[in-house]
């Protein structure tokens, strides 16, 4: 945080399940923050590695923060050297837990003080602390965790969603609070960053999409990835769920590399070509009709994921990732409503997840970003947020400095 305070440039790290994606922010001569380099690296995972940093991971972060460099040399006109580095850890590695707590109280003591509301998030904080400390001893006994920050903070008076507990009148408290930690890889992945002379600050990967979820509690945010499709939403009582489906951006690429005979890699950059309109006819009408097979192979098993999930979904949602830019994602509204419409509060609207949904701080410009680099752009106007909002800022650190009394493994930037 001392580093952003100084205006020193800063990268984030998109560690995705096929792609790395690296984002380099910059703050101009008017003060305002932006992204002035940007890169992307494929990385191969080897059988049986997954969940696990892989060293072809690291490689290919080397290589997106060296693309990202090279383009904001040539847009900035000068070197940039980023001084912290945010690095999105999904899961797995990362463990999340979701914890809720109920807190009761007299019903005729009146509206609840700023004082009473600090003391409830305290006790939340210990309670979700210690149980995802407990849950992660049970699975890695040896090693301590390392802490990624909170990923979620809902909280209801009587059943009534609220986003602050000052003020509000009630006997029962339902605070539902989002904590993340990873194993020792995570220690391999700050080690890397002190080497590239940058200040290491791991976070989880969910933090993102909670953000982005507290401004539209109405949507549901599909984040399409290379190998996995994740979809996050909060029912009608304001409970975060999430969705995992194994499969995501490369099925639509496996498709193609059957149908037309051709290497995946081959494939790839079809469908990269496909995405963006740059295929001439008759290849476009071809690869149209085996993207429209592979969309609907991806959205039977997305909805044998759906049937099994709990609540009411919201029929709105957000989509983000490479493949969602393909233009048969237009037909996924009705292929979800056909057997999963019971299980939506209304008929599907589906629209992608622009940089303008999750851009407060950040400037738009000078580099284009594209679907697959949201998430690494919802994470860098999250961590600026934190130095323009005073009581964000001191709920993180709060948080964790309670974390690192507990036993986490707290990386310096949270802590300032």
């Amino acid at each position: 945080m001392d580093h952003l305070r100084k205006g020193r440039p800063f990268a984030v790290l998109d560690l995705g399940t096929g792609y790395v994606k690296a984002l380099l922010i910059h703050r101009g001569p008017t003060s305002s923050w932006s992204v002035v380099g940007a890169g992307t690296v494929s990385y191969q995972r080897p059988r049986g590695a997954t969940g696990k940093l892989v060293a072809s991971q690291l490689d290919a972060a080397g290589e997106a923060l060296q693309r990202a460099g090279s383009r904001a040399q040539r847009l900035a006109g000068r070197t940039i050297r980023p001084a912290t580095c945010i690095i999105a850890v999904a899961a797995p590695p990362a463990n999340a837990l979701l914890h809720r707590h109920v807190i009761s109280r007299p019903a005729d003591r009146g509206p609840i003080t700023r004082r009473e509301a600090l003391e409830m998030h305290a006790e939340v904080d210990g309670a979700a602390l210690s149980a995802a400390y407990e849950r992660y001893l049970q699975d890695h006994p040896v090693s301590a965790p390392h802490w990624l920050g909170a990923f979620s903070r809902a909280m209801s008076v009587d059943s009534r969603p609220t986003t602050a507990l000052e003020g509000m009148r009630g006997g029962s408290i339902s605070v539902e609070l989002g904590v993340s930690c990873a194993d020792r890889s995570a220690r391999q992945l700050a080690h890397w960053c002190e080497e590239q002379d940058m200040a290491p600050l791991l976070v989880a990967e969910a933090a993102w999409r909670s953000r982005a979820m507290s401004s539209r509690p109405e949507h549901a945010l599909l984040d399409l990835g290379a190998r996995r499709t994740q979809l996050a939403y909060r029912d009608s009582q304001g409970e975060l769920h999430e969705v995992t489906v194994a499969a995501g951006g490369y099925q639509f690429t496996r498709f193609l590399s059957l149908s037309a005979a051709v290497s995946p890699s081959r494939a790839e950059r079809v469908k990269l070509a496909y995405s963006t309109r740059r295929l001439e006819e008759p290849t476009f009408s071809r690869t149209g009709k085996v993207m429209r097979r592979a969309l609907e192979s991806w959205s039977r098993r997305l909805m044998q994921a759906i049937d099994g999930a709990p609540g009411i979904l919201p029929g709105r949602w957000l989509t983000c990732g490479g493949a969602s830019a393909l233009p048969e994602m237009t037909l996924l509204p009705g292929l979800v409503a056909g057997d999963s419409i019971s299980r939506l509060d209304r008929y599907p609207v589906v629209s992608p997840l622009t940089p303008g949904h999750v851009c407060h701080y950040l400037a738009p410009g000078p580099e284009r970003v594209g679907p697959s680099q949201v998430v690494s752009l919802a994470l860098a106007d999250w961590w600026l947020s934190l130095s323009f909002e005073r009581a964000a800022r001191a709920q993180a650190s709060r948080l964790a400095e309670a974390a690192r009394l507990v036993g986490y493994e707290v990386d310096a930037g949270w802590l300032r």
